[in-house]
């Protein structure tokens, strides 16, 4: 039976295409670097940009939107979160009730800020390395939610040593694949056996994210699941958030240096995840295959690195101006958290988390180092490697 394709002027989300941008360098020169090939072909007015691996993406953020909300049912569901080594975790409606109780419980420990801001403050007496310590500071001020004070030992040294060994910035190639597949091993195992705890009642009164996790999806998923759903979390507290910092403070170290004061933090957040958005690439699965250019595909890269770097959508486009954001409604096209029911539940909390601890930080005139120029292209986008100091005596005067 022939399988019905939908083109690039009979899908909804797939109208109007004008220019389509095949390769025109090398699959390792695009590898290397493939934000600056993105660039190149954004500045030609692409619609849609080939990249290695028959992979495609999108530069529109409006067709982007769609196909992120799927109203259509074109593409299979997805999660971004919800997501682990077997694919899709839980349906629809259980991934909205944890999404809904990690939330609740996440706006409560983040109501008192006075850790996060002692935090903020201690880094003004040395010398750290970004962005591994953007990481490093948000395990310290979110430990008391990971994991309950009862938990043995042994699983609370395993989830330190996981900040470095799945967290940081380039943490695979630290470290042999077996080496890696050997702590997941055992990280997975202590899981399991911290789970299979909870499931027996032995804390019935814990409001970790663990302990919360277990009593709300009940049976509906297994420890691995769990376990994964979990890793996501700490993801999301730990890696995502640690990097936005450490983008913000890239970017202002690089272009505003002497103009710190004058801007409002949530702004700088913003513009700074505008350039570079952590979650750059999401790829969707479509039910039917897709035409275009004469190849038959089964998915598109909803990208928001370009989204947010189109010319024809944003005005000086590859400028960090965080002023932009006075105007901002919520026609603007930022996709740095999603789109359509899968966007991030904790996208406001996360930009004025990130905000509160630039407060702190900024009126210490911080300076940065850089150590690489151009991030790794990994699936969660890291800022390259520098180092962020203070200026002597500064700190003090402005107290």
């Amino acid at each position: 039976m022939n399988e019905e394709k939908l083109t690039s002027t009979s899908g909804c989300p797939f109208h109007g295409i004008e220019k389509i941008a095949s390769l025109s360098q090398s699959s390792k020169e695009i590898s290397a670097d493939p934000f600056a090939y993105l660039d190149l072909q954004l500045q030609s007015g692409a619609d849609y940009i080939e990249l290695p691996g028959t992979e495609w993406y999108l530069s529109d953020p409006n067709q982007m939107k769609q196909v992120l909300a799927n109203k259509e049912g074109l593409f299979h569901q997805h999660s971004d979160f919800f997501f682990g080594g077997a694919g899709l975790i839980g349906n629809s409606t259980l991934q909205q009730k944890l999404g809904r109780v990690l939330l609740k419980r996440l706006q409560e420990y983040c109501l008192d800020t006075a850790e996060l801001t002692t935090l903020a403050q201690g880094l003004r007496n040395k010398q750290t390395c970004w962005p591994d310590e953007g990481n490093l500071l948000f395990y310290s001020y979110f430990k008391g939610l990971l994991l309950d004070g009862g938990d043995s030992e042994t699983l609370r040294r395993l989830l330190d040593k996981t900040i470095p060994r799945v967290v940081f910035s380039g943490a695979k190639s630290r470290r042999p694949t077996w080496r890696r597949k050997l702590f997941q091993i055992r990280f997975y195992w202590r899981m399991a056996q911290a789970i299979d705890q909870r499931r027996d009642g032995q804390f019935k009164d814990a409001n970790d994210l663990l302990s919360l996790l277990v009593r709300e999806a009940g049976s509906d998923l297994d420890n691995t699941q769990l376990t994964e759903v979990y890793l996501s979390c700490l993801f999301a507290l730990t890696g995502s958030l640690g990097f936005t910092l450490g983008w913000s403070l890239y970017q202002l170290g690089q272009t505003l240096p002497n103009c710190w004061e004058q801007i409002d933090s949530s702004d700088i957040v913003r513009e700074s995840l505008r350039l570079w958005p952590i979650a750059w690439n999401l790829t969707r699965s479509s039910k039917t295959p897709i035409e275009i250019a004469g190849q038959s595909l089964s998915s598109l890269v909803v990208c928001p690195y370009t989204a947010h770097r189109n010319p024809k959508f944003w005005p000086d486009a590859d400028q960090f101006m965080p002023q932009r954001w006075a105007d901002a409604n919520k026609d603007t096209p930022f996709l740095a958290f999603g789109w359509g029911a899968h966007k991030c539940v904790a996208a406001s909390l996360s930009v004025r988390l990130v905000a509160l601890l630039l407060d702190h930080i900024r009126p210490a005139s911080p300076t940065i180092q850089l150590q690489t120029l151009r991030p790794l292209p990994e699936a969660a986008l890291a800022p390259p490697r520098f180092i962020l100091s203070f200026v002597p005596g500064e700190s003090d005067a402005k107290q």
